[in-house]
């Protein structure tokens, strides 16, 4: 059983200037879940402010509207793509077939150079970036009641939980300077930031 995150002062300081850095570079080339594609950039920024603010009806409102004039279209899982450019949380790939790149939500990708590295300083990693970034906010702020209580609440809900220093982790995902990572015995990976892994991975 996994223990809730430990006390965090170190994130203060040196190592919030560190969540600035820039994160190594990870080649992404599969389709990790079925998602939709945007001729306009414009589009899927949209997609993105939508599901961050948690409006699913109006997401998929969008998309049917979008697809059904022919400005974005489906595409599987498990698909094959060349990625041709990144712009923070969008990355504009072409599949096989396609005569110019389409764009997409990274978090749908999946890094094929996938591989096992250790966790570098006890961390937390969340289920959802907004979590992450939630409690990345709060430790930085230093309130020790307010990290406690983020603590508290998002193990029981099992939202959050530790990454303790020297376990291996496999890095599935990554969504500019953050990293998704399964932890041995788990079923899905978790968002975490490039402070918990070794640098330039």
């Amino acid at each position: 059983m996994r223990k809730p995150f430990p006390n965090m002062h170190w994130l203060a300081g040196a190592a919030i200037a560190a969540l600035l850095a820039t994160a190594g570079s990870a080649r992404a080339d599969i389709v990790d879940e079925a998602t939709t594609v945007c001729k306009a950039k414009a589009t899927v920024a949209q997609f993105d402010q939508l599901l961050t603010a948690n409006d699913m009806r109006s997401y998929h409102k969008l998309v049917d509207a979008k697809t059904k004039v022919g400005d974005c279209k489906p595409l599987k899982a498990r698909t094959d793509v060349k990625i041709e450019k990144n712009e923070g949380d969008l990355a504009c790939v072409r599949a096989k077939g396609d005569t110019r790149c389409s764009w997409m939500l990274e978090t749908a990708l999946r890094i094929t150079s996938e591989r096992r590295e250790p966790v570098r300083q006890d961390y937390f990693a969340c289920k959802s970036p907004l979590y992450l970034d939630t409690g990345r906010k709060i430790m930085a702020e230093n309130d020790q009641e307010a990290i406690k209580r983020f603590r508290s609440a998002t193990s029981q809900s099992g939202q959050c939980l530790t990454l303790p220093k020297g376990e291996q982790v496999d890095v599935e995902k990554r969504k500019d300077k953050i990293f998704c990572v399964r932890p041995p015995g788990e079923d899905e990976c978790y968002w975490t930031d490039n402070l918990a892994l070794p640098p330039n991975i």
